[in-house]
C-alpha cells in the first residue's frame, strides 16, 4: 500500500476539526481529488465519483467512502473503495482502488490543534496500479499540498 503521512499544526480549535473529520461528505471533500461528487447513503457513507489528472487524461473512478471508526477528538478512521470508470479501454474491468484515511487530533491549546495524517493508497488490478503508483510518485507533493490547501479553507470559511 502506498502511503501518504504527515503532520499539520493548524490554526483551530479541536472542536472545529472534529466537526469536519466526522461528517463523511465533509471529510471526502478534502481529498485532494480533480473531480469529486458525492452523494450520502447514510450518516457515515457516500457514493462517490473521483477523477485525478494525468496529463491530458482523467482517471475516473465511482465507489463508496464510509467512517469505520470514530473516537470522540481523537481520532477517525475512513475507507473507500473505488472502482475504475470507462476513461479507457486499455485499463481491465474490475480494477479497484482502495484508499484508507487516518487521522488522529492533539489539542496543544485553546486554537492550536497537531493532526496527524495517513492517506494509503492500495490498487487491484496491473495496469491500474501502475497508472495509480506513477500518478501517486509524480503528484504526491500536489495530493498532500491539496489536501492541506483544503482543510485550511475550511478552517478559514468556518471561522469567518
Amino acid at each position: 500500500m502506498k502511503r501518504i503521512e504527515n503532520s499539520e499544526i493548524v490554526e483551530s480549535d479541536i472542536d472545529t476539526l472534529w466537526e469536519l473529520f466526522s461528517n463523511i461528505e465533509k471529510l471526502s471533500s478534502l481529498l485532494p481529488f480533480d473531480k469529486l461528487e458525492l452523494e450520502p447513503i447514510d450518516e457515515n457513507s457516500v457514493r462517490a465519483t473521483i477523477g485525478v489528472k494525468m496529463g491530458v487524461m482523467m482517471i475516473q473512478g465511482t465507489g463508496k467512502f464510509s467512517i469505520l471508526e470514530k473516537n470522540p477528538k481523537r481520532r477517525i478512521v475512513a475507507e473507500g473503495l473505488i472502482y475504475s470508470g470507462t476513461y479507457s479501454e486499455k485499463v481491465e474491468k474490475g480494477s479497484q482502488a482502495k484508499i484508507h484515511i487516518t487521522v488522529e487530533f492533539d489539542s496543544l491549546s485553546k486554537n492550536l490543534t497537531r493532526i496527524d495524517y495517513s492517506l494509503g493508497f492500495e490498487i487491484m488490478g496491473t495496469r491500474l496500479k501502475r497508472i495509480y503508483e506513477t500518478l501517486i510518485n509524480k503528484k504526491r507533493k500536489n495530493l498532500e499540498s491539496n489536501f492541506i490547501e483544503n482543510l485550511n479553507n475550511y478552517i478559514e470559511e468556518v471561522m469567518v
